[in-house]
């Protein structure tokens, strides 16, 4: 996210989100984007719109649209080409001008696998679809228990919790979700207020 003193305000979207962007958007001819599709718990996807939101939004554009996300479950939202979070995403960011992407889509091993350019929905919707294809597994039901390994995000829970959105999808409502990972840098610390709250949660729960 982007300083407020560097932001211009852009008015709002339809659906009354408020757009900050950094002020270099509104001095250049063109903005291309340019980034990777894989599915995201916010978003459905990352790519696409999302360079410019959150990638160069304000604190307060960035929390409305990750508001709007968490009035939706996991499984309503990750792995969705198309859902309510990533359309205001895309209006966003057609309001500030982002005219065109080129985003990668890697497999498993992170070797490249496709490569999109062209309209920021269009071609957002083609990676997306691929990248659907080649991270979507289709399991028989929904089980008990479900253990998940977060490698390679487990720096920090912060990032590690990636393991347990996607778990989400596959275990039964009541059921319990055990997440494998190091977190050699604690819970986060690029956002230390999520320790604080765990802490306090825990004091008024004992």
């Amino acid at each position: 996210m982007v300083g407020s003193s560097q932001l211009s305000y852009l008015g709002e979207t339809e659906r009354g989100t408020p757009i900050f962007v950094n002020r270099l958007a509104k001095e250049v001819d063109c903005i291309i984007g340019i980034g990777q599709i894989v599915p995201h718990r916010v978003s459905g996807f990352s790519g696409g719109g999302n360079i410019i939101q959150p990638g160069i939004c304000g604190e307060e554009t960035t929390g409305k649209t990750h508001w709007l996300s968490a009035q939706f479950q996991g499984r309503e939202i990750l792995g969705k080409i198309e859902n309510p979070v990533k359309e205001e995403i895309e209006k966003v960011a057609q309001k500030v001008g982002l005219t065109w992407i080129i985003n990668t889509i890697q497999d498993v091993s992170g070797r490249l696998a496709k490569v999109v350019a062209g309209d920021l929905v269009h071609a957002y919707r083609a990676g997306a679809s691929r990248s659907l294809e080649i991270f979507q597994s289709r399991l028989p039901k929904e089980t008990d228990i479900v253990l998940v390994d977060s490698h390679p995000y487990d720096s920090d829970l912060w990032v590690a919790a990636k393991g347990i959105y996607a778990a989400e999808l596959a275990v039964k409502q009541g059921g319990v979700v055990i997440l494998i990972t190091l977190c050699p840098e604690g819970v986060s610390p690029s956002h230390p207020e999520v320790l604080d709250l765990v802490i306090k949660h825990l004091e008024r729960l004992t």
